[in-house]
This record gives C-alpha cells, sequence and structure tokens, in this order.
C-alpha cells in the first residue's frame, strides 16, 4: 500500500489505513483528531508508520506534512529502534528540519545517533549551514562536513566566494588548483532560456574554471524573448573559448543542443544546465576516463542536489543520483546517433541510452559526486517528480524508448537522416501542441504485467484495431498488481504503442475518447489525484476477476467504491458488463446498485498465436511429463499443502514448471524452498507460448475457497495442443477444451494420457475443435463489441 499509494497519488488509502492502525472502522480524518486519545494496545504502530510517510511525502494539501510528522513521530516512540523502522526515524528527522524546528532537530538528531552517519553524515552537516537561518550555523563546520562528499571520494574541497544572492551561486574551487592545458580539446553545450544572470555566470564560470583547459564552452541561446545579449557578450569578452549561438525561434533544451552539436569542433562533448554547476575536477575526470577506456561509449557523473542555500535535506529525496547531463561521448558517436530526439523534455537519458545500443558499447558511471544540481520549485523538471512517483509521461517516454533500444538493430538507432519521430513523443513533449485526438475505445489497465488476463486485452486490442476501430491503452496501477515500482508495461502492448497501431493516454492530454473500457476496476479502488483532462463519452466496467474470494478474505475491489470513484474521475456514467461464467458476479453487481449491461463481455483468444509442434506425451524423449501451472504471488491462489503435493508432485514422478511467482505455494507448503523438479518462471524468463509448447499437461486447481471457474492460461494450454486439468466448476466456461476431475482423480489421468499417444492426440484434437467453435467466429465477435460499445 505505502509504495502505490505514492506510486498513484491517492489519498483514497488513508481511510483503510486508518481503519488498519486502530483494527476498526474509522476515517483518516477522525485519526488525526484522535491520534492522542488512543492508548498503545489499540495501535498498529507500523501501519500508523507507513500512513505518516504516505500523507507527508503525497503533500498534497495544506495539512499533510504537519499530520504527515504527527503520525511518523507518535509511530517512532513506540517503534522498535531497528534497521527496518529507520526510514521513518529519517523521515521525521526532515520534515522537522524543513519546518525550520532546529533545536528540536539537534536533539532529534542526537537520540538517533545512527542518522549521523547516512551518506556522508549530510542530515548533521545541514543542522550547521549558515544560511539556513538556524541557530547552530557554524560556516567553517558546516563547509567541512559539506566537502566531504568530495573530500572522500580523493576530490579537491569547494569553497564560496563573490556577493552573489543565493549561496549556490557563490561556489568555486577552494584553491587554486592544477591546470591541464594538453589533451583532446571538450565540447561543452550549455542551453539557455531567459537566464538567471548569477546562476548563469556561475553554471558557465564552472566550466571554464575547469582544471581541464582545453575546452569551448557553446552557448545556445533558445530564442529568449529578451536576449540578455550583454550578459553573454560580457562572458564572451572575459573568455575566449566561449562560443555564442542565438536561435530564432524556440524549441526547447533538446533541440537547441542538436544546435551545439552542429557546430562544435571537440573531440568528446558533454553538457551542462544554466543553472547547476560542476566540480573543477568533472572534465578532467571524465576525459581520463575515456582516454583509458577507449572502448567505452561515453562516462557520465554522479551528482550531489541541494537548494539555493545549499541544504541537501530535502523529505524522501536522496541527496546523490547519476547525473544524465553530465554524460560525455565522443563527438562523432553523438553525430552518428543523429544527437537527441526532438522532444520538451526526459531526451536526455534516451539519448544516452541510445548511444550505449547503437555503439554496443557501455557507457561508464564514475561514482563520485562530480556536479551539482539545483534543484527549484519552478524548474522545468521538478513537477514531474516527487518521492515514489513520476509523471505518467515521463514513463511511457522511457518505456518506449527502453523498448525502441532493445528491439531495433542498432543501424536503426541512428535518427541522423530520418526526420519522421523514431518513437511515439508524449504530446506534454511535444515542440507543437498536437491537435484534438478522437478514440473509439481505450483500455485502461495495469499493463505492468503480462499473466493471462493482460495478453485477454492484448488480443482485444489487436482484434479491434483490425476491424478499424482507434484504439489506445491507459496504464494505471492496480493495488492487486505484483509489480512493485513504475516498471515498463509488458512487450506486446509497448510493441503496439511503439509501432503507432494504437495510442497511448495519459490523464494530462486532451483525447475525446467514444468508450472507456476498465478490466481491473481495482485500479479505481484507490484511484489517484492527478487531475484528467480527457473527455470520455461512456465507461464500462468488464472485470475479468471477481470482486472477492468466497469467504471474503480477498477484497479485490468494491463496485460502488469503483463506480462512484470512476464516474467522480472522468466525468462520465459508468456501466458494467461480465464475462458469460460470471453470473455470480452480475447478481452482487444489480444488487449493490450499479449499472449491468445486459449483453456479457465477449472473450477473444487469437489461436493463431499458440498453435504450433506438439509434445505428444510418449512421443517425447523424456521419461517423465511436465506438468504446467500458472500463478502470481498470492497465497489463496493455491490449495492447501495436501491438495499441491497430490496435484504437482515433488518428487522425481514429473516436473513441474510453473509460469508465474510460485512463493504462495511455498508458503501453503510451509517450505523455504522449491522442490528440485520445480522450475518458476518469474516475469520476463520465458514467453508464455514457448512455456506452453514445451510442457506435457496443465494442471490448474486454485484454492478452495476460490470462487475462480475460468482460467486464460488453460485456454492457451488447449490452444497449444497441451491436455488440461481443471475442476468441474470450470467447465461451463471451458467446456471440452478441459478435462475435469477432483484433485485425487488427477494423478489417474495423467497416467493414461502420459501412456497413451492416441488418448493424448484425441483429447488435443477434441480441444482444439472446442477452442475454434468459441474462437474463431470473428463477424459474430465485433458484431457483441460494436453493439458494447455502441459503435457503427
Amino acid at each position: 500500500m505505502e509504495e502505490h499509494a505514492l506510486l498513484t497519488k491517492s489519498i483514497k488509502y488513508r481511510d483503510v489505513l486508518a481503519t488498519a492502525v486502530v483494527g476498526r472502522g474509522t476515517t483518516y480524518d477522525d485519526l488525526s483528531e484522535n491520534l492522542d486519545d488512543l492508548t498503545n494496545g489499540e495501535v498498529d504502530f507500523a501501519v500508523l508508520a507507513a500512513l505518516g510517510r504516505i500523507v507527508a511525502l503525497q503533500n498534497i494539501t495544506s495539512e499533510d506534512r504537519p499530520n504527515g510528522r504527527k503520525f511518523v513521530h507518535v509511530a517512532n516512540e513506540n517503534l522498535p529502534r531497528t534497521k527496518l523502522f529507520q526510514k521513518y526515524r529519517q523521515l521525521e528527522f526532515e520534515l522537522i528540519f524543513e519546518s525550520a524546528s532546529y533545536s528540536e532537530a539537534v536533539a532529534y538528531l542526537n537520540a538517533n545517533p545512527e542518522l549521523k552517519e547516512v551518506q556522508d553524515g549530510y542530515l548533521e552537516v545541514d543542522l550547521y549551514n549558515p544560511f539556513s537561518g538556524s541557530e547552530n550555523s557554524d560556516y567553517t563546520r558546516w563547509l567541512h562536513g559539506f566537502n566531504k562528499i568530495f573530500e572522500s571520494d580523493g576530490r579537491w574541497p569547494v569553497a564560496l566566494s563573490g556577493d552573489a544572492k543565493n549561496p549556490f551561486d557563490r561556489l568555486t574551487a577552494a584553491k587554486d588548483l592544477h591546470q591541464i592545458t594538453d589533451g583532446p580539446l571538450v565540447s561543452v553545450i550549455m542551453t539557455s532560456y531567459e537566464p538567471e544572470p548569477e546562476a548563469f555566470m556561475a553554471a558557465a564560470r564552472s566550466i571554464l574554471n575547469q582544471t581541464w583547459r582545453n575546452l569551448e564552452l557553446i552557448i545556445v541561446d533558445d530564442a529568449s524573448p529578451n536576449r540578455a545579449d550583454k550578459l553573454l557578450e560580457k562572458l564572451i569578452e572575459q573568455d575566449g573559448r566561449v562560443k555564442l549561438v542565438l536561435l530564432t525561434e524556440n524549441g526547447g533544451t533538446y533541440r537547441a543542443r542538436n544546435v551545439g552539436l552542429e557546430v562544435a569542433t571537440g573531440e568528446f562533448v558533454t553538457g551542462q544546465d544554466s543553472d547547476d554547476w560542476s566540480h573543477p575536477e568533472r572534465l578532467e575526470s571524465q576525459v581520463k576516463y575515456l582516454l583509458e577506456d577507449p572502448e567505452a561509449a561515453g562516462v557520465m557523473t554522479s551528482a550531489v542536489r541541494t537548494d539555493e542555500n545549499l541544504s541537501r535535506i530535502m523529505p524522501g529525496l536522496s541527496p546523490t543520483r547519476k547525473c544524465e547531463v553530465s554524460f560525455m561521448a565522443p563527438l562523432h558517436l553523438a553525430r552518428e546517433v543523429g544527437g537527441y530526439l526532438n522532444a520538451r523534455k526526459a531526451a536526455d537519458s534516451e539519448f544516452r541510452q541510445r548511444v550505449e545500443f547503437y555503439s554496443q558499447r557501455d557507457v561508464g558511471v564514475i561514482r563520485d559526486a562530480l556536479y551539482v544540481i539545483r534543484l527549484m520549485p519552478n524548474s522545468l523538471s521538478r513537477g514531474d517528480f516527487s518521492s515514489g512517483w513520476s509523471h505518467q509521461s515521463r514513463r511511457a517516454f522511457w518505456n518506449a524508448a527502453l523498448y525502441w533500444h532493445s528491439n531495433t538493430p542498432a543501424s536503426g538507432l541512428s535518427v541522423r537522416d530520418e526526420p519522421k519521430a523514431a518513437l511515439p513523443i508524449p504530446p506534454r513533449f511535444q515542440i507543437t501542441k498536437p491537435s484534438l485526438r478522437e478514440l473509439d475505445i481505450v483500455i485502461a489497465a495495469d499493463w505492468r504485467m503480462s499473466h493471462g488476463w493482460q495478453r485477454t486485452a492484448v488480443d482485444e486490442v489487436k482484434f479491434l484495431v483490425a476491424r478499424g476501430l482507434q484504439v489506445g491503452m491507459m496504464q494505471m496501477e492496480s493495488p492487486n498488481a505484483n509489480a512493485r515500482t513504475s516498471a515498463k508495461p509488458n512487450l506486446q502492448i509497448q510493441e503496439l504503442i511503439n509501432s503507432g497501431t494504437i495510442a497511448q493516454v495519459t490523464s494530462e492530454q486532451e483525447v475525446k475518447i467514444a468508450n472507456l473500457v476498465l478490466h481491473d476496476p481495482s485500479i479505481m479502488q484507490f484511484p489517484t489525484t492527478q487531475e484528467s483532462n480527457l473527455r470520455v463519452g461512456k465507461i464500462i466496467m468488464a472485470p475479468f476477476d471477481l470482486p472477492s474470494d468466497s469467504n471474503g478474505e480477498v477484497i479485490r475491489y468494491l463496485y460502488d467504491d469503483c463506480t462512484r470513484n470512476t464516474q467522480d474521475y472522468f466525468s462520465a456514467e459508468v456501466e458494467w458488463s461480465f464475462l458469460n461464467n460470471m453470473s455470480q458476479a452480475i447478481g452482487e453487481a444489480v444488487d449493490s446498485g450499479v449499472s449491468v449491461l445486459p449483453r456479457v463481455w465477449p472473450l477473444v483468444l487469437d489461436l493463431e498465436t499458440w498453435s504450433g509442434k506438439n509434445n505428444l506425451g510418449n512421443n517425447s524423449p523424456r521419461k517423465i511429463p511436465i506438468l504446467g501451472r500458472s500463478c502470481q504471488d498470492i497465497d489463496l491462489h493455491w490449495p492447501m499443502k495436501e491438495t499441491i503435493q497430490q496435484l504437482w508432485p515433488t518428487d522425481d514422478s514429473a516436473e513441474v514448471w510453473i509460469l508465474g511467482d510460485a512463493r504462495g505455494a511455498l508458503r501453503n507448503l510451509k517450505e523455504k524452498y522449491y522442490a528440485d523438479n520445480w522450475i518458476s518462471f518469474r516475469e520476463g524468463e520465458i514467453q508464455p507460448v514457448d512455456y506452453m509448447r514445451a510442457i506435457d499437461f496443465f494442471v490448474y486447481f486454485p484454492s478452495e475457497d476460490s470462487d475462480e471457474n475460468v482460467c486464460r492460461e488453460a485456454f492457451e494450454a488447449a490452444a497449444a495442443g497441451k491436455v488440461v486439468f481443471l475442476p468441474e466448476k470450470f467447465r461451463n466456461a471451458h467446456g471440452d477444451t478441459a478435462l475435469y476431475t477432483n484433485p485425487e482423480g488427477v494423478a489417474q489421468l495423467l497416467e493414461h494420457y502420459w501412456r497413451s499417444k492416441e488418448s493424448y492426440q484425441a483429447q488435443a484434437r477434441t480441444a482444439r475443435d472446442a477452442l475454434a467453435q468459441m474462437f474463431s467466429d470473428e463477424n459474430d465477435l465485433e458484431e457483441r463489441f460494436r453493439s458494447l460499445l455502441a459503435l457503427a
């Protein structure tokens, strides 16, 4: 919950966690008001700490920081002082510091001395920052501590000089350093747009004062309305190594950098942002790295990030990170790949990765912090990131770029002679605002995983596109997904996005959507607070999963909550449609008061994907069969220990191949490790098609308490020509595509079909015939979709 709430910026978790804190129904507001009245025996302090961290780092309302701090404080007072909970103690200190309660911060740090050891002691160092207004300010002590990050790596310390308004702009070398005058010329490209004079001059001087003297600083002004000509001319007069390029049309940082690449004359090229600062040994270190390792495609440095007062404490953020703008590469290589993509944001990391894939060589990283990033509330990228969260458009761009790099021959990665965009640039990052796009259908889902129901959605997309419909996808994270981060979507859907077959839709876009379909209602159980500009005609909830298990221990979503949240977020009416086998869900939905369509949602399976050479039992050279089973890391997807051992042996009588995360089975078996005959294929370790073609049987029995009665992977296995065993309750949905029995009867059936080639082949043919009847009538399928979606 903690990670998902930060990833989605959802405030709906707050009431759920408030209830979990006290073990009974309550609201977040009630908990905030009455926290001091609760006794220790009533409070789960670990949950309270998580709630406090979520609230403080989401920072959506004016009360979030103080409320988050209060929750974390009470939790820390009662939690064990172990490494497990240290992040909450560090967060409390950061929140105290942010509130300028410096005496309290000193006392807190003394009471929690382990925090003084975090990353060169930067938490304590900031307490002495003379520019923070702290009564504990001590310039000498602060500067000594601030320099640890440089000196611990053997770098020269820095100092402050001059009378600039902001301490950041006074950064300089602590003393006159050595100078290197021999060696290759380095071109440093710095773009500007209405530069703030002191910050701009500090950034430029940090390059001109490098120990590596053989450089040219190419300043490309991106058509600033007020040219600041005097400022730029003054810099040219001070140092003849400065070149100035004045653009007449604003096109963004990366287009301006490409102009810099055109005029550069160095052997190596790198960048510098116009409000950051480079350590004087930065270029020297990078050039030496590339000279010593000529096989490297380039090298980047690490960076320390601070505010204008050189304070590094920012709640929830690490003070150090890799620095993309510092990337240095041979100029010829930068030109060969065609420079930066034509985007307003996020193109620097794409450029560096493309150089790697194009050259088939690694980019090195100097771990030393040789760059200082100025974090400003109004900076270009600041609004795209917070702790645990990044903007949808950023993620969409990264994922599209990674897919392009990973699935394109090296020669195809150069955009030098290709005017067309190499990958879909999110509208938010496009130089020219795109016109309003209209789509017939958008499927919103958590596309990060590739389990069976995701593949059903992909098949739907392909089918609808083939019928001439304009289709889009929207990534929305599900609390029930096993993916814990903003990981890339599955390869099938990313391929469709990159090829332009479908559009990727994010909430800030202006897109007109006739039909928005959600197959996982849980993504709207805890919806994001990010605003939506989408113009949605109607919304259909078409769940592939039941809302809960029969015993009520697992609740995936609630009909009324999801309906209300969806209507509020997208400003459109919601109707529900269910698969043919979900009659129980239909009744529950009607009873809950939501609108249910009279037509069932069609199930799509692309049979051609799964057909191939069969492994027909006793034709195999193996002496024992391979039994397949799909799963996620959820205990309740598995039956109890005795049933598992009956169905999927832990001895050498068969091999068991699990498609997915089988740790739930281990927990039910009360084992730490898989049996020698078990193999678990986690996400990305095997293609599902290859898996289905390799196994001999597919055996799927969920938990005894599960209401599940349809399995996409069972259809896939049957389509691949495998014999499938299912419980009797699956018969209505699967028909003749499988054989039905109880757990006790599986072993006997398996023995028969493993030994009898004729029986195996006969069942495989029967299953394929049944699948053809279910899924091959494309005209009927299209008619059903058009009827549901009210499309002509």
